[in-house]
């Protein structure tokens, strides 16, 4: 008989549970529905729909304020992507709020993130506005801009260097 290795995995609030057991096809295909049954997904005591609508009521509310980068879902309830925890609400219709320290780089091209985001918000535009650019990003060594032709690129905006990154078009054409 052909044995199946069967894996739950539970998740509560505080951590996952993975439960292995080898079972035959038909136990799995006879007890795997009976058992998700009873397995309500929950983000901090509430069913993810609510809490999915509770974030969508209140996302625009939390980006706007000082230093948020960012607001998801997580097992805990809301978590926001920030380094100004004082700023945030303790609880959001009843789901709590969780603050996060951003998962970004300290330093990009050796100026702090913030002074690194800020030319890159100070410039995006105008480097769009270039002939044959095709994006602008912040990478790890700088902005990095997309387009066949580095020869309309300054090496540096402010300070923090350019790069070329080449487009996906021409990538892809190397492929056919």
């Amino acid at each position: 008989m052909i044995r199946t290795l069967l894996i739950l995995a539970i998740a509560t609030s505080s951590s996952l549970w993975l439960h292995l057991t080898a079972a035959s096809p038909q136990v799995m295909e006879d007890s795997l529905p009976d058992a998700l049954s009873v397995m309500t997904p929950v983000i901090a005591g509430k069913p993810v729909a609510e809490a999915q609508a509770i974030l969508e009521r209140h996302k625009a509310e939390l980006m706007v304020l000082p230093d948020v980068e960012g607001v998801r879902l997580c097992l805990e309830g809301i978590c926001v992507d920030t380094e100004n925890p004082a700023v945030l609400p303790k609880k959001v219709e009843g789901l709590p709020v969780k603050a996060f320290l951003p998962l970004r780089p300290a330093f990009i091209a050796g100026r702090s993130y913030r002074e690194a985001l800020a030319i890159f918000q100070r410039h995006r535009e105008e480097l769009m506005r270039l002939p044959g650019v095709e994006g602008v990003g912040l990478g790890m060594d700088g902005l990095v801009v997309t387009t066949e032709n580095p020869k309309i690129l300054p090496t540096e905006v402010e300070g923090l260097p350019v790069k070329q990154r080449h487009s996906e078009r021409e990538i892809g054409a190397d492929f056919n």
